[in-house]
This record gives C-alpha cells, sequence and structure tokens, in this order.
C-alpha cells in the first residue's frame, strides 16, 4: 500500500498557511458571510480546522489512512483552541478506524466518547457504531455493558434498523446481570420478522426455565421450531438451534417431572447432533426417574462404548452404581465403583497439578490452547477435560477476541512503514497490545473457574462413590440379617418395571462384547432385581 504522503503534506502545510491569508479570502463557508469577529475567530482556528476538513474529505474519498492522520492530528493538537474540535476529530477517526479494519482501535476512541456521556456531542451517534463493532468484536466481554449505557434509548431514540438486534443484545445483557424482568421486556420486542427472533425466543425460554416457569419456557421453544419448519436446516445456525431448543425441551420437561416427554424430545437428538451424549446421559436420568432401569442402563452401555473413550461423563458411572444398588445388586455396584476409582480419582490429581503449575492466567490459556492444538501426549479423558474449557460459550467468544486483536496486530505490522510509525500508528499498536493482553488474561481467568469447577465437581463425585460403598455394605449386612431372621426369605426375580420386549422391527440380540456404530443408542440393560421380599 502506498499512501499519498506528498499530497497529505501539501495539505497539512495549506492549512497552517491559510491563517496568513486576507479576511477576505477565508470569509465564505457553505454560502454564510461572517462578520470581523467571526473571521477573526475563524483565522485563529483555522489551521486546526483545516485538518479536520481536509480529513473529512480524505474520508468521503475513502482514504482512510490519509484522513486518520489529519483526524489524529487534530486529536492531539495541543492549542486550546482545538478543544471545540476535538470531540468531533475523536468520532471521526474512530469511524475512519473501523473502515480500516481496526476495530478494536476504534472500540477505544468510542470508549472515551462513553466516558464523557451524554454531554459529549457524538454520543448519541455512536450507539450505532457500538452495535456495527459488537458484530466484529463479539467476544468482547465489555461489549454488552458499554451498550447498557443506552437502555433508557430504547426505543425512541435508537436507530430503527438497529432496534430488533440492540432489544437481543440488551435481552442477553440483562440475562447475564440476572435481571429476568428487564430482559424478557428487551427480547418481548424482537418481532417475528427479525433475524434476531429465534435466537431471542430461546433466550426468553431460558430466562423462563431460570425463573422456573415451564410453561412460557415450552412456548418460546415451541415458536422456534414452529419458525424453524420451513428453513433450510442445512444452515449451521439453524440446525445448531434447532437441536439446542429439543435439548432444552427435554430438560423442561424433566425439571416438571413430566419423564415421559422429556424422552420423546431426548430421543429427537440425531446421533450426528454435537449435542447427542449429552442428551442420552441426561435421558438416562429421566428413565432412571420412571423405574426404566434397562433403558436407562443401556444408555450408559453405549456412552461407556470404545468410540467414546475420550469423552467425559464421570457422573455416569455413578448413575450406573445407584441403579445397581437399587436392584440389590450390590456385586455390580461393588465393579462400578471399582471402574470409577480406577480412573477418576487420579484425573483429578492430575487437574489440579496443572491448576497448580499455571498460576498465571495468561500461562494457563496458552497450555490450553496447545493442549487443544494436540500438542503433548496426555491422558484422553484429561484431554477432553482441558480442551472442553476452551468450548465454554463464555470463553470461546473471549478466545475468538483474543484471535481478533491477533489479527489487528498483524495487519498493522503489514501497514505501510510512514503511517505505521507515526505518531497514530504508535499509539494504535499500543491499545492493541494493552487490550490483547487484558483479554488473554481474562481468558485465562475464565478457563481457570472453568477447570476449578470441574476438579470440584469430580471431587463431589468422588465422595458419592464413597457414600454408594457405605450403603452398599449396610445393605448387605441388613439383607443378611433379614435372611437370618426369615427362613422363608427368597431372591426376587422381579423384573425392572421396563421389561425388554421385542416387536416385528426389532431382533432381540444378546451383546457378546462387539459394539457397532447403528446399535449406539438402542442398548436394553436386561437386569434383575435380586432384593428380599
Amino acid at each position: 500500500m502506498q499512501l499519498n504522503f506528498e499530497r497529505l503534506s501539501a495539505t497539512l502545510l495549506v492549512g497552517a498557511c491559510l491563517a496568513l491569508l486576507p479576511t477576505q479570502a477565508r470569509a465564505q463557508d457553505d454560502g454564510m458571510t461572517f462578520g470581523v469577529e467571526e473571521v477573526d475567530e475563524v483565522r485563529e482556528a483555522s489551521p486546526v480546522a483545516q485538518f479536520l476538513d481536509e480529513g473529512t474529505k480524505y474520508y468521503d474519498q475513502k482514504e482512510y489512512y490519509q484522513a486518520s492522520l489529519l483526524f489524529y492530528k487534530v486529536i492531539e493538537e495541543p492549542d486550546i483552541g482545538a478543544d471545540a474540535l476535538r470531540p468531533k476529530a475523536q468520532y471521526e477517526l474512530a469511524k475512519t478506524l473501523y473502515r480500516l479494519d481496526f476495530f478494536q482501535g476504534a472500540m477505544n476512541l468510542f470508549d472515551k466518547i462513553l466516558e464523557v456521556g451524554d454531554q459529549h456531542p457524538y454520543y448519541e451517534a455512536t450507539l450505532s457504531w457500538l452495535i456495527l463493532l459488537n458484530r466484529k468484536l463479539a467476544g468482547d466481554p465489555e461489549a454488552l455493558r458499554r451498550m447498557s449505557q443506552y437502555a433508557d434509548y430504547f426505543p425512541d431514540r435508537v436507530p430503527e434498523k438497529f432496534r430488533d438486534e440492540f432489544a437481543y443484545l440488551m435481552g442477553r445483557h440483562f440475562y447475564q446481570e440476572a435481571d429476568l424482568d428487564r430482559s424478557l421486556e428487551f427480547l418481548k420486542f424482537v418481532g417475528k420478522g427479525s433475524e434476531f427472533y429465534p435466537e431471542a425466543q430461546f433466550l426468553i425460554g431460558i430466562t423462563h426455565v431460570r425463573r422456573y416457569d415451564a410453561n412460557p419456557a415450552v412456548e418460546a421453544f415451541k415458536n422456534i421450531l414452529s419458525f424453524l419448519s420451513d428453513k433450510d436446516m442445512a444452515d449451521p445456525r439453524f440446525k445448531t438451534l434447532e437441536q439446542l431448543t429439543l435439548l432444552s425441551m427435554a430438560r423442561t420437561f424433566y425439571s416438571t417431572g413430566q419423564y415421559d416427554k422429556a424422552v420423546k424430545y431426548y430421543n429427537f437428538l440425531p446421533q450426528g447432533s454435537e449435542f447427542w451424549l449429552s442428551g442420552l446421559f441426561e435421558e438416562s436420568w429421566a428413565y432412571f426417574q420412571g423405574d426404566r432401569f434397562n433403558r436407562a442402563l443401556g444408555n450408559l452401555h453405549t456412552i461407556n462404548a470404545p468410540f467414546f473413550d475420550d469423552e467425559y461423563f464421570p457422573e455416569s458411572v455413578i448413575l450406573q452404581a445407584v441403579i445397581f444398588f437399587t436392584n440389590c445388586r450390590y456385586d455390580r455396584v461393588r465393579l462400578t465403583i471399582e471402574e470409577f476409582d480406577l480412573i477418576y480419582p487420579e484425573l483429578k490429581g492430575q487437574l489440579e497439578t496443572y491448576l497448580d503449575q499455571y498460576q498465571d492466567p495468561t500461562a494457563l490459556y496458552e497450555f490450553l490452547v496447545k493442549i487443544n492444538d494436540g500438542s503433548g501426549d496426555y491422558d484422553p479423558r484429561l484431554n477432553q477435560i482441558l480442551s472442553a474449557a476452551l468450548t465454554d460459550k463464555t470463553l470461546k467468544r473471549t478466545i475468538e477476541f483474543v484471535e481478533e486483536l491477533d489479527r489487528e496486530v498483524g495487519q498493522l505490522e503489514k501497514t505501510d512503514p510512514s503511517w505505521r510509525d507515526s505518531t497514530l500508528g504508535k499509539w494504535l499498536f499500543g491499545e492493541l497490545t494493552f487490550s490483547k493482553s487484558f483479554a488473554l488474561n481474562g481468558a485465562g481467568e475464565l478457563a481457570r473457574a472453568r477447570l476449578e469447577r470441574v476438579a470440584r465437581e469430580l471431587n463431589d463425585l468422588i465422595k458419592q462413590s464413597k457414600k454408594i460403598l457405605i450403603e452398599t455394605a449396610k445393605a448387605e449386612t441388613s439383607a443378611l440379617d433379614q435372611q437370618l431372621k426369615d427362613e422363608g426369605f427368597q431372591a426376587s426375580a422381579e423384573g425392572s418395571g421396563d421389561d425388554v420386549t421385542v416387536n416385528d422391527e426389532h431382533v432381540y440380540w444378546t451383546f457378546r462384547g462387539e459394539y457397532w456404530r447403528d446399535e449406539l443408542g438402542y442398548y436394553l440393560y436386561n437386569i434383575r432385581r435380586q432384593c428380599g421380599r
């Protein structure tokens, strides 16, 4: 890229010389004639004003690099006479950096406008640019907080073309702030004709779930499925949203004790879905709650298939032990807990070792990125835990934000040296470097919180496994005492409440250790109760 610095230099020189021209030569501006006092004021301010005017001309001609230097010159001008022009130069430079794809640099300038608040002449105009920048810097953790300063402007003072988007974003913001009533107020504004409608309805649904209000939650989820009924489901956005909606419907019915309906919606998730295994595990709990132990254990058998050795479902082992305990299969309880003890206490220890080793948030983040890239040789389940930390939605957006800052730094380094080494270029490099450092630290802290939560959950499961063994020992002792007291004691061969039946479309095939992909999700475990009468 070659910048027209000869022309730019001439412009700056002309601007400086204008102060020396006769009054008559500068007394016309947009058809207006100035008196002597006004002309004197223009003469005093004209060098800086000329920079602003010339910058605007370059901007209109899409010569943004030249324009940016002129706007920045106005901002940095020490003369007090430039004070009145600095707000406009600040706003124009932010716009210009946006056009140059330096989005974080633009945001940092708009932040200065937000700091001044509604006393800044371009405060209200800044809102539209914040919405545009949110599309480019969606992972910026401060993006929604910034926009929330304009919440009271809604709807009348928000540009019409941005109202639905702003309403959705504010719904998200207030949901995150746990202000659920205000969140719903904004989300309900988003109409069916808006591209943000299905996401707004989804957020309405989970907001009602959070309020333990199942009926409106289900209604919102049904609205999404209706909206998607005539859409191209090859679109990843629609496909993911549909599957998340089905999963959320199932969870909602589960939370209200409607286990059969929950199972119905879990079964709608296709095997190729990224949520299929999670749905299969959650469905096991629904089967368990309905005393359908054969089905529950069949699902858990699928989850434990060798195809999923690197998946992480430690609670599935605990559920399996609980089902065996409920059916008085104490021998199976002990074997199941032994399998759990072979894997998860050691896994917890390894995880805590890495958390201790990488105390610095940035170092932890960089370590996780290497793991995610496949560097190093780790236990597959540990690798899954560490990699899963990076798939947390909030953390994933933060990572995308870091990647965007990397892109902007790389773009700056490739820019014409004359612009890159200018005072503006140096300022921008400093801003990007600081923002990246801040974002990396934030990503590391989020990752640590995620992994510490996993470690706590593992610790709780380990405690549960020990408690199950204690209860098993008590139950065995009680059963033995009862047997000694009651000579007529007999082991019951009652079914589990979910007897295995085969229809004309299926074949009963005894499991002999082979796993076939087309069998996954269809296993039944023919458990028999051994509890005393």
